[in-house]
């Protein structure tokens, strides 16, 4: 998924975000989260419905770990969202060095 008009990626303190302001139908699917830094990679996904809303999941604080491969601490949740509605995916990822974080729908 790359940024673009609709498509906002974040991060802030390690939460990695893809924001999708205005959902369609063709917005349903599996999206992935993709983190890699030198001392390895982790993965996370969830799968998206547009049709019904549903509440936005914050996720929690966590402490930052030292000279880590890339771990998911808070994962991707699925979302059923209402067509024209926001989508939210956040995770939270710590891994030091900090990892590259790309995002995939498929």
């Amino acid at each position: 998924v790359q940024p673009d008009i609709r498509n906002k990626i974040l991060e802030e303190d390690g939460t990695y975000t893809l924001l999708i302001l205005e959902a369609y139908p063709q917005d349903s699917g599996k999206y992935e989260c993709v983190a890699i830094n030198s001392a390895g990679e982790a993965r996370c996904d969830a799968e998206c419905v547009v049709s019904l809303p549903a509440t936005k999941d914050k996720p929690k604080p966590q402490t930052k770990a030292a000279n880590a491969p890339p771990e998911i601490i808070e994962p991707l949740k699925d979302k059923i969202v209402a067509e024209g509605q926001a989508i939210e995916f956040s995770c939270k990822i710590v891994g030091k060095p900090l990892p590259t974080v790309q995002w995939y729908k498929g």
